[in-house]
This record gives C-alpha cells, sequence and structure tokens, in this order.
C-alpha cells in the first residue's frame, strides 16, 4: 500500500504537494540523475548517426582510394605506411622515419564514374608547446583560392598532426557564388565537411603502421568516424544538461514569479522541489521512447513543462490542506 501511495505521489499533484519542503539537495539530485539517464539514448542516438557518415558520398573518397588505387598509388600509400606513424601513450602521433622538423605531402588521385578525385594527404608535425606555426592553415588553407574548382573534379584533404587528425571535404567558397556554390556530381550533392578529432580524446589506438597498405583509405575512415562517434556520444551530456536542468530552472522561476502572490506555494524551493517531483515522470516516459525515436528528446521540455504547469495549477488551487 505505501508502494502504491509513493507512486501516486509522483504523477498525482496533490500528492506531490508533500514534497514541497524536502531538501533542495533532493531536487538538484533529481534534475543531475535525470541528465545522466537521458543523456544515455541521447549519446547512443548521436553515435548511431555519427556512424551512418560512412555511407555518405562525402566520406566515401577515403574509403574507394583501396578499390580504384592504381600501382602509383599503391606506392604513395606503401610510401606513407612506411613513415611507421604510431600514436603513443600521450596521445602524440610519432612517426620513424619523419622528424618533427619535416613536413610530408602526398596526393593521390583517381577516377570513378567519370569524376577525377584528389586525395591530398599532409604530415604537419609543428609543436605548439614551443610556439610553432603550422605549415597548413586549416581555416584559409584548403579553398578555391588554393585549389581552384575543376568541373568534375573533387579535392578531399587529409591531415596529420602530432596531436589530432583533420579531415576536409571539398574546398572552402568551392564552385559559382551566384549559385549559391552548389554543385553537384552524378546527381550527388557536393557539400563542404570538416571533421578535427584529437588523438587522445577519441583516436588514442591509431597506427599507420598497417601490414596491408591497400586498407589505409578504409582504415583511417573507420578510426575517424569511431573517433567523431565517441566524440557525440561526449556532447549527449553536456545537451542534456541544457535540456534537463537549464530550461526547467528557467520554467521554475518563470512559474514563481507568475504564481508566488496568490499560489498557495511561496517560496521559490516549493517550485523548485514540485518542479524536480514533476520531472521524473516524463523523465521515465522520454527515456523509454528515446531509445527508439530519439526525437523525442527535442520535446521533453515541452513535455515537462506541460505537467508541471498542470502540477502548479492543482496545488495552488487544492481546497485541502496537504
Amino acid at each position: 500500500m505505501k508502494v502504491v501511495e509513493f507512486l501516486k505521489s509522483l504523477v498525482m499533484p496533490t500528492k506531490m504537494a508533500r514534497y514541497r519542503n524536502m531538501s533542495a539537495l533532493i531536487g538538484l539530485l533529481i534534475f543531475v540523475i535525470s541528465t545522466y539517464v537521458l543523456s544515455l539514448p541521447f549519446g547512443n542516438a548521436l553515435a548511431d548517426s555519427a556512424m551512418n557518415y560512412k555511407e555518405n558520398y562525402n566520406f566515401l573518397a577515403l574509403q574507394e582510394i583501396d578499390e580504384y588505387a592504381d600501382e602509383d598509388n599503391k606506392a604513395i600509400l606503401k610510401d606513407i605506411t612506411d613513415l611507421g606513424c604510431v600514436v603513443n601513450d600521450k596521445g602524440i602521433l610519432e612517426c620513424e622515419t619523419l622528424t618533427d622538423k619535416v613536413n610530408r605531402e602526398f596526393k593521390i588521385v583517381y577516377e570513378k564514374d567519370g569524376i577525377k578525385k584528389h586525395i591530398n594527404i599532409f604530415f604537419d608535425f609543428y609543436d605548439e608547446e614551443k610556439e610553432e606555426e603550422p605549415a597548413y592553415n586549416l581555416k584559409e588553407q584548403f579553398s578555391n583560392e588554393n585549389y581552384e574548382y575543376v568541373e568534375n573534379e573533387e579535392q578531399y584533404f587529409l591531415v596529420f598532426t602530432r596531436k589530432f587528425i583533420y579531415y576536409q571535404a571539398h574546398q572552402l567558397e568551392m564552385g559559382n557564388k551566384d549559385e549559391g556554390m552548389e554543385i553537384t556530381h552524378n546527381d550527388e550533392k557536393l557539400q563542404l565537411v570538416g571533421l578535427n578529432l584529437d588523438y587522445a580524446g577519441f583516436i588514442p589506438e591509431l597506427n599507420l603502421k598497417l601490414e596491408d597498405p591497400n586498407t589505409f583509405g578504409d582504415y583511417i575512415m573507420d578510426k575517424m568516424l569511431v573517433g567523431f562517434s565517441a566524440y557525440a556520444r561526449s556532447t549527449a551530456f553536456f545537451q542534456t544538461l541544457i535540456i534537463t536542468i537549464v530550461f526547467p530552472l528557467l520554467m521554475v522561476l518563470l512559474f514563481w514569479l507568475f504564481f508566488k502572490r496568490n499560489g498557495r506555494l511561496k517560496r521559490f524551493k516549493e517550485y523548485f522541489n514540485i518542479a524536480a517531483i514533476s520531472s521524473i515522470l516524463p523523465l521515465l516516459l522520454a527515456f523509454a521512447i528515446a531509445w527508439y525515436l530519439p526525437i523525442v528528446l527535442n520535446w521533453y521540455i515541452f513535455i515537462f513543462s506541460i505537467f508541471y504547469l498542470f502540477a502548479l495549477f492543482k496545488i495552488n488551487n487544492a481546497q485541502t490542506e496537504y
């Protein structure tokens, strides 16, 4: 019976009122737990969406190297793997035959379905701690000014530094500005894509000393997408934090200012605690549904606000003591 009464107190507004004077720390703990709980399906959805980029046209070029490389390109791939580059336990890329004072450039060119694809690969081992400047300015270097767009040709850029890997599909300001810079090749729209991941946080096991150099493209893309997936998961908590704590606190403040004069609840603490209890039911519903329909997370704050407002209305207008 006590269990039933407790469950009722989580969903029935007039019974929620008993929690209005509980410690605000308990209310805060509920909101924090909500953040962790909802970040699980949200992070899973973001990670899955990141891995889906493997089939995106603008990420296919690296993977296609292995299939379309001719003998000259295969020799270039072997040169790259022969550098002996491996990320060490400090998250720094070290190459056996490449010192930190030498930069290297490689270009692989192949053709598929009438489109010539240029894969530009760079090793830039500048040292930030020694205030050294990078050889390639990632914000400006790979632009239409330096790599002019040619019809039926595509440019891709892959940069390895000591601490991170950078991938860019297509040039900055590519195409005709008067036409919105929209270019399609074989009905595929070219989109500028940039991906920057540090080894230590997201690709700690990167090892370019491959037994088969001809698997280089697929290996790099898999590692980058796994790293991007991990990055997506890491951002899920902070995005969920806004949904489950920041927005609810704004709702608490707004409803407190609006109802405190005429309602039975007067103190900010009371409104805060009722908000925490009111969040439990929307949280459980959103958590269950989000594994199948992640978009429900976009509606969480709306669902919570409606239920919270309903609870406040019932409590503030109750005819009996609580």
